[in-house]
């Protein structure tokens, strides 16, 4: 079985650093290394990891960089470019992953040589057993547009993938969600560091324009939601997420000329700027607005305009949708 290394980008995490160590090391497949990348931390993080650092059961490493980056994406390549793994997984410093993760996205992928992810579902922390993060019609669509293969492993095709990523935003809820082949993160160019919130989002669009997921319908990560959750910050959350989705979707003519992909589009854009302006956040609604017409073209100009004062589904019927 291929050789899985584990990142973990860190940033004033001391908190629940060592729960997320504590998981890699308790995973069923042990990892080829653990490396941990400290943003130039405020509080006891770096130390916290050195001390664990010293105890680990298995190779583990620790890396300060030399100024705060802004966001987890420098430290996620940094660590990746140092991962001598054929596999490469990224845990967020406040989650944890169950036992066997490392060992069933790894045998994802041996039975899938045609994909470079593999991912699964979330669960919250404090709910692990009655819920999970991606909903029933999220689990249904990826059900629909994958075949099935051994030991529930399922296979999603490059150009599926592409548009579940446009249907469902990013259905591996982060990426301690997916496991992705080192090789892979070479060709694509690693992750976009410009992004502070949507690099997994961007990072996962661009991987699947070159090869398909292999995908498994159970829980594989536990995450922790509080308030410190970089997620939490909803407004650069939607515009990195415009950034990520009109970038994806223009530079693909296969997207721009998938009939699922454009309503997809246009659905994202007429909801989420909806949402906006019942909140009171008319710059950002404005703004997507602007957007979904630039991406969308003038035949939608009616249903974004209309998107101001109809809830989604009525706009998808001025649009033509039944």
């Amino acid at each position: 079985m291929s050789r899985v290394s584990v990142v973990i980008p860190v940033y004033n995490g001391e908190q629940f650093l060592a729960d997320a160590v504590r998981s890699v090391w308790d995973q069923t497949l042990k990892p080829h290394e653990l490396i941990v990348v400290d943003d130039c931390s405020r509080d006891g993080s770096l130390a916290l990891a050195e001390r664990l650092a010293s105890e680990s059961p298995v190779p583990m490493t620790v890396t300060r960089l030399p100024q705060n980056s802004g966001g987890p994406a420098r430290p996620i390549n940094v660590g990746v470019r140092t991962a001598t793994g054929e596999l490469v997984t990224v845990l967020d410093q406040d989650d944890v992953f169950l036992p066997n993760r490392l060992e069933r996205h790894a045998a994802a992928l041996a039975a899938c040589p045609d994909a470079d992810v593999a991912f699964g579902w979330c669960a919250p922390l404090e709910e692990p057993t009655t819920t999970v993060w991606q909903p029933p019609r999220v689990r249904d669509g990826l059900a629909a547009a994958s075949t099935p293969g051994p030991d529930n492993v399922r296979f999603i095709p490059a150009a599926a993938a592409a548009r579940l990523l446009l249907v469902f935003d990013n259905f591996t809820q982060g990426f301690p969600g997916f496991t992705f082949r080192r090789a892979a993160w070479n060709v694509v160019g690693g992750v976009v560091e410009e992004y502070t919130i949507a690099a997994d989002y961007d990072f996962l669009c661009r991987l699947a324009r070159r090869a398909g997921f292999a995908y498994l319908p159970e829980v594989g990560y536990l995450r922790r939601e509080h308030g410190g959750n970089a997620t939490q910050n909803r407004v650069r959350t939607v515009m990195e997420v415009l950034r990520v989705r009109e970038r994806h979707f223009c530079g693909s003519m296969a997207l721009r000329d998938d009939a699922e992909a454009r309503a997809a589009m246009l659905d994202w854009f007429a909801g989420t700027a909806y949402l906006w302006r019942q909140r009171g956040e008319l710059r950002t609604a404005a703004t997507l607005y602007r957007a979904g017409l630039r991406v969308c073209g003038w035949k939608s100009s009616l249903a974004l305009g209309l998107a101001k004062v109809w809830p989604v589904g009525l706009v998808r019927r001025a649009a033509g949708r039944t």
